[in-house]
């Protein structure tokens, strides 16, 4: 799966990692009333918006991470027939889908 990020320059993007460290770094050395006092008194807050798209893959992403990692019917079913001696695979196809993985 790729993601299309449109509208990004890689040369912005270091010209705002830069200035977020300058900032960061001026901000250490000044003091808590100065800052406070050169944005009002007010926080600043930051607006990110995400597309449909996004939103949609992180509910699939959401819904996966609570399946569970193993179907727990299907192992008891596997082991009961293990169990009782009824069990029985396809061991050619078995094989190739082992070579398949190579």
């Amino acid at each position: 799966m790729s993601i299309e990020i449109s509208n990004i320059n890689p040369s912005r993007q270091d010209n705002v990692r830069r200035n977020n460290d300058e900032q960061l770094a001026n901000k250490g050395s000044t003091t808590a009333d100065s800052s406070e006092s050169s944005r009002g008194g007010q926080e600043s807050a930051l607006n990110v918006s995400l597309s449909p798209t996004a939103v949609v893959l992180g509910q699939i992403e959401a819904d996966v991470k609570s399946l569970p990692d193993v179907d727990l019917d299907k192992v008891t079913a596997i082991r009961q027939q293990i169990e009782s001696g009824t069990y029985s695979s396809n061991t050619a196809n078995l094989a190739q889908k082992m070579l398949d993985l190579e």
